[in-house]
């Protein structure tokens, strides 16, 4: 019997039923949900183990990181984002907000195919890191995509501030200005630009 997964899970699912602190209930889930997801392959019940644990504990990181998996395996997308926005929510740490804000825009981006979302998202790793590249080339991409010319400017045009290659400054600057002159009909700005890149 203690080999056998079905009767293990109906004996932790009958001590749960008998547990009244939530310390007890936690560490039951869990095994649960580690029994449900290793060895039964029943990926629906892991997911409500580690949900209630979340229920009771919401900064229980193994169960967020466990529930990652789980969303992951069962490409529950909406869910996975709404679980990264909760991490972010609980990290202190910026390497880890980073991290999770872009995994969080490549899944809306690609996904869920929310470019809003994924905006947010990588508006939010330049609030910790203003000059990560990887969020700044999302950005460009996605109001590029979008046509959000205005948006895509301003972009550039921090961008421009925060580089030092002398090359590169100009070629952002060049494309600024061809933007400019194309997209939003803006000669004037288009010469400013054009101006700059020369300088």
């Amino acid at each position: 019997m203690e080999n056998d997964p079905d009767a293990r899970l109906a004996a932790l699912q009958r001590r749960k039923l008998e547990q009244t602190s939530s310390f007890e209930r936690i560490a039951t889930n869990l095994e649960i949900a580690s029994l449900a997801q290793d060895e039964l392959g029943d990926l629906e019940l892991a997911e409500e183990a580690l949900r209630e644990v979340l229920e009771l504990d919401p900064t229980h990181a193994g169960a967020i990181d466990k529930l990652e998996l789980v969303y992951t395996m069962m490409a529950h997308f909406s869910e996975l984002a709404d679980l990264y926005e909760r991490r972010v929510d609980l990290t202190d740490n910026d390497d880890d907000r980073v991290a999770t804000l872009l995994k969080l825009a490549t899944l809306a981006e690609t996904a869920l195919e929310d470019h809003a979302r994924a905006i947010t998202a990588l508006r939010g790793v330049l609030d910790v890191d203003p000059a990560n590249a990887r969020a700044l080339g999302g950005l460009e991409r996605l109001h590029m995509m979008m046509e959000d010319w205005s948006q895509l400017v301003d972009l550039m045009s921090a961008r421009v501030e925060l580089t030092t290659d002398k090359a590169a400054r100009a070629e952002l600057l060049e494309r600024l200005a061809m933007i400019c002159e194309r997209e939003l009909a803006d000669e004037a700005q288009a010469a400013a630009f054009r101006a700059r890149a020369r300088s």
